[in-house]
């Protein structure tokens, strides 16, 4: 908003112009004609006169910015009291004693109802007005001549237009910021001419010159051979319309044969007035650590996939080993991976399983813990501390100083990390002299130093290996060896591949003890019971032989009769014995059908429970034709056992209810006390031999 007191003193010829009140020399009819011609007139025109400045005339256009009001006759702040302290008055106070006119453009002038001139925000308006002297016929000042303009919808627009394009380049300098933040390049192809215009981002990203003309063939060209058809492929159809003008596209940028880099580019195509696209704008970032790190993912989830196979479908400790041997070499960049057990009689470690693409010489098969590389990987477990594991690898041959593999691997043997080292190429002539110096307290035997001069001929670089360990107990080394530095990630798979080995091998270890331990009961328990059968047999003979006797007297005959009843009792626990052994070695258990009514072998085996137990109530229910092909003896076990355990796991006292139907072909037994029910945990092992 701007206001110009006096802009330009008027010139003699202009206050000529200005009306000028002259009754004296104007008709009653000129006056009408020139008040309705004042009336009529668009811009807003009023006239105050006196030191108060009393309205002498008001035009339609300023009522109607006054909101109607009746003004004629009154003071300007009696008329409109919101313009006190607004500066109005003062400003005509100016015009009057100075006779130089005042011009205000864009002024903010609040009108409204109220006498305080604090008005809603609603009834600001913003005019272009000029305050004009008013002069008598003889020259004096005596009033206001008033011309105004409201112009509040251009001042707004204008205002927000001014915002907009504040907003518009804060977010144009924070978006180049972010940008140049982010690494990212732009471009922009123009789709007639094929060229290419690139910020230095976007052409460092593609190797190309940092100045002069790109072309899209030329850009194309920075691209792997296999990439350049699918890039082109994806630039066309965006340009096309496909995918709503959306390109994306990945490429490999190469520098002869060296990969320099992965980059990403994304562009969408802009149309002209005619709707034919025009050009193709877009932005390019390098990918080169996501592609490694999707690469190193699908490396570890295939490893991850190998090994646990390995360890879920092995059968056997040395098979399982080199599975997952073969894993580490097929998915890790390493050359060579060994797998040591120990061995606790000898404390000794012995190599299960080796893989690579390269032979060693002189590989020892056997290591004693504490010496040699896998040794004293072993030895470092509960011994000292992983650093003075790595320091005792230094002294080996062509290992890095200690210093360097310390910070490596300076962990404590706690944190279970892997233990990691550099192999350096050495001085041929310190080599030489290292081997002749007799007080090198190396031993030149060493079957350790032949693999670490096959080490530095096969072009190794790096050794990592982890104590294979199921809680603080020892039971093997992985080690490998690798023909450039090891990354982080190896490591990681590394200490998790050797937690996962561990754990395979305390299965299998279980596993087997568990076959073991079975086939052991399963045959003691055949031997004990076959075994048994005859001087049993031998006894049960005896007794009846001298039941038959009549010459025995009533005590000795009792005796003779309780000996039978127990050895025939002893004959049948043998029988379930070796039917239980059968079952376990997988012949099962004989069956002997026969056509047999279910409800006559239960009542059989209620009777002789009940005499057992005289003092229980046993009921028994039947509906329906029980009669099938069962083996009763079988049938007669089972009924015994559930109602024995029926009333002894049942409040003395209660009853127990047996029942038998026959439903849909099957029949049903159903056995009920008011016994405790059975928890869920233990409901499925209840029918498990020798579970209570």
């Amino acid at each position: 908003m701007q206001q110009h007191p006096g802009a330009d003193r008027p010139s003699p010829g202009a206050r000529e112009r200005m009306p000028r009140s002259r009754p004296e020399t104007k008709s009653e009819p000129e006056r009408q004609s020139l008040h309705a011609i004042f009336m009529q007139m668009p811009v807003a025109i009023a006239i105050l006169e006196g030191p108060q400045h009393t309205f002498s005339f008001a035009n339609a256009a300023y009522l109607a910015i006054v909101g109607g009001r009746d003004v004629l006759g009154k003071p300007l702040l009696e008329a409109l009291p919101e313009l006190r302290g607004q500066g109005l008055e003062q400003l005509m106070d100016q015009v009057v004693a100075t006779g130089i006119p005042y011009v205000g453009n864009e002024v903010r002038i609040c009108v409204g109802p109220s006498d305080r001139g604090e008005l809603p925000e609603a009834d600001e308006a913003f005019f272009n007005f000029v305050y004009s002297p008013k002069r008598t016929a003889q020259g004096p000042v005596d009033g206001v001549f008033v011309t105004a303009t409201e112009v509040t919808d251009q001042v707004r627009a204008r205002q927000r237009a001014e915002v907009l394009a504040a907003q518009l380049r804060e977010s144009e300098e924070r978006l180049r910021r972010v940008v140049e933040a982010s690494g990212t390049g732009t471009w922009e192809l123009d789709v007639a001419s094929g060229r290419l215009t690139a910020d230095a981002r976007h052409r460092t990203l593609l190797d190309l010159p940092d100045e002069g003309p790109i072309s899209l063939r030329t850009a194309l060209k920075s691209a792997h051979l296999e990439d350049r058809q699918p890039l082109a492929r994806a630039i066309a159809e965006a340009i096309e319309g496909k995918n709503g003008g959306h390109f994306v596209g990945e490429c490999r940028i190469v520098r002869g044969a060296e990969l320099v880099r992965w980059i990403e580019g994304r562009g969408q195509v802009i149309c002209d007035a005619a709707g034919r696209p025009a050009r193709l704008i877009g932005t390019s970032f390098d990918i080169s650590e996501r592609k490694a790190a999707e690469e190193r993912r699908a490396r570890q989830g295939a490893l991850n996939a190998q090994v646990g196979l390995a360890l879920t479908r092995s059968t056997s400790e040395r098979r399982m080993l080199q599975e997952c041997a073969d894993a580490i070499v097929s998915h890790l960049d390493v050359s060579l991976a060994r797998i040591w057990l120990l061995n606790p009689t000898d404390n000794a470690l012995e190599l299960q399983a080796s893989a690579g693409d390269v032979a060693t010489e002189d590989e020892p098969a056997r290591v004693p813990v504490g010496e040699f590389e896998s040794g004293l990987l072993g030895g470092a477990v509960g011994v000292r501390d992983r650093a003075a594991a790595a320091a005792e690898l230094t002294g080996l041959p062509d290992l890095a100083d200690s210093a360097e593999v310390a910070a490596l691997a300076g962990a404590p043997v706690s944190s279970r990390s892997p233990v990691p080292a550099r192999l350096t190429a050495p001085d041929p002539q310190a080599a030489q002299a290292s081997q002749a110096d007799p007080a090198d307290p190396r031993d030149p035997a060493d079957p350790w130093a032949g693999s670490l001069a096959w080490a530095r001929r096969a072009g190794m670089v790096a050794f990592a290996g982890y104590p294979l360990l199921l809680g603080d107990m020892l039971v093997g080394v992985v080690a490998l060896f690798a023909p450039k530095p090891l990354q982080q990630d190896s490591l990681d798979s590394l200490k998790q591949l050797a937690g996962s080995l561990a754990l395979g091998i305390k299965r299998l270890r279980a596993e087997s003890e568990l076959r073991s331990r079975a086939d052991f009961e399963k045959h003691l328990l055949g031997i004990v019971s076959h075994d048994l059968r005859n001087p049993l047999n031998a006894i049960l003979l005896s007794a009846m032989a001298l039941g038959r006797s009549d010459n025995l007297d009533p005590l000795t005959a009792k005796t003779v009769l309780r000996i039978q009843s127990s050895a025939e009792r002893a004959a049948r626990m043998i029988r379930d014995l070796l039917d239980f052994t059968q079952a376990r070695l997988g012949s099962g258990i004989r069956i002997t059908r026969r056509s047999i009514d279910l409800r006559e072998v239960v009542r059989s085996v209620l009777d002789e429970v009940e005499a057992a137990h005289p003092g229980r109530e046993i009921g028994l229910r039947s509906d329906g034709d029980v009669r099938g092909e069962w083996d009763g003896d079988r049938i007669a076990q089972v009924v015994q056992n559930l109602v024995t355990n029926a009333l002894k796991y049942s409040p003395p006292g209660s009853p127990v209810r047996v029942s038998t139907c026959a439903l849909e072909g099957w029949a049903t037994l159903d056995v009920h006390n008011l016994g405790a029910p059975i928890p869920l945990e233990k409901q499925s092992s209840i029918f498990e031999p020798l579970m209570r």
